[in-house]
């Protein structure tokens, strides 16, 4: 194949993967108006329930893709059929970053939701924020966080751990965001924020053409593929370690969920992405923590 025949391919796959990701965000804001009139809709009567037979349970779900993944199938997609004491708003976009949901006009905008709660006169009583994962591992960032293999090397040596403390310091002026954003609208409100779990780096794409998002990195070091793994678990528990020294510095009314550990290996559609059963396994860690704060 001569070297004209070699870029006419390469370009056709680049318009096709264009074409792929515009139908998928498409589907989705399709998806986000539809939860949004649900939401509207549901919302009288689940108040008329709940008030007479039981308290309800009002959450803000704003995030990433463990928010809102394939037709709704995330997390909070989940905690409504677990209990129906549990209200769900569902306002992610899969593949949000922290910094875009959380600065300028999406900021102001989760403000005004946040201020205007669940329905007239009521507050929500959590926030479930999930974000951090794409500032992290999104447009091959976590390459940053890699050093070069060198023989005898540990996995946690693997991982630059003076930029990933840079990472974060910069990641936590958005969470200090959205704590100034609660604070102003609903000082009251839990902020629940999800650690993830430890992702498998099996090199696998989500829906044929995003990603992956971290084996090609982590060969690219040259490290052996047998710690590929502990490489990943390492930085994410860094993360987790980071996100809970964070909040217990900034205040109350703030949680990091114990999500990390939950799944198996079996419980992965991708290299970042629960299927639909390991989501439902992480919505029950969810529902565990809500039972303990508004039993």
């Amino acid at each position: 194949m001569n070297n004209k025949a070699i870029e006419e391919r390469l370009s056709k796959q680049a318009k096709d993967a264009l074409k792929a990701r515009i139908r998928y965000e498409r589907r989705f804001e399709r998806e986000l108006e539809k939860e949004i009139q649900r939401y509207r809709e549901e919302t009288p009567e689940f108040f008329r329930k709940s008030d007479r037979e039981h308290k309800p349970r009002t959450i803000l779900a704003e995030g990433d893709s463990w928010v809102r993944y394939s037709i709704g199938f995330a997390i909070p997609w989940h905690l409504p059929k677990i209990d129906d004491r549990n209200h769900v708003l569902n306002i992610a976009s899969p593949g949000d970053t922290a910094s875009e949901m959380l600065s300028g006009s999406n900021a102001a905008k989760l403000g005004r939701r946040i201020k205007m709660g669940p329905s007239r006169n009521r507050k929500f009583d959590v926030i479930f924020f999930s974000g951090g994962g794409n500032d992290l591992l999104g447009d091959g960032r976590f390459a940053t966080f890699l050093r070069n293999y060198e023989d005898g090397m540990s996995p946690s040596e693997l991982v630059n751990q003076s930029t990933l403390d840079a990472a974060f310091r910069c990641l936590s002026v958005h969470y200090i965001n959205l704590i100034r954003l609660r604070d102003e609208n609903s000082p009251n409100t839990l902020i629940y924020f999800n650690a993830y779990d430890f992702a498998p780096p099996t090199g696998k794409p989500a829906c044929g053409f995003i990603g992956p998002w971290m084996r090609p990195h982590l060969e690219a070091t040259g490290a052996p593929d047998r710690m590929f793994g502990e490489v990943v678990n390492y930085f994410l528990g860094q993360y987790a370690s980071l996100l809970r020294q964070f909040i217990e510095h900034e205040g109350e009314r703030l949680k990091v969920l114990d999500t990390q550990g939950t799944l198996n290996e079996r419980e992965w559609s991708n290299e970042i992405h629960p299927t639909t059963a390991g989501f439902r396994k992480l919505a029950k860690v969810v529902q565990k923590q809500l039972e303990e704060d508004f039993p």
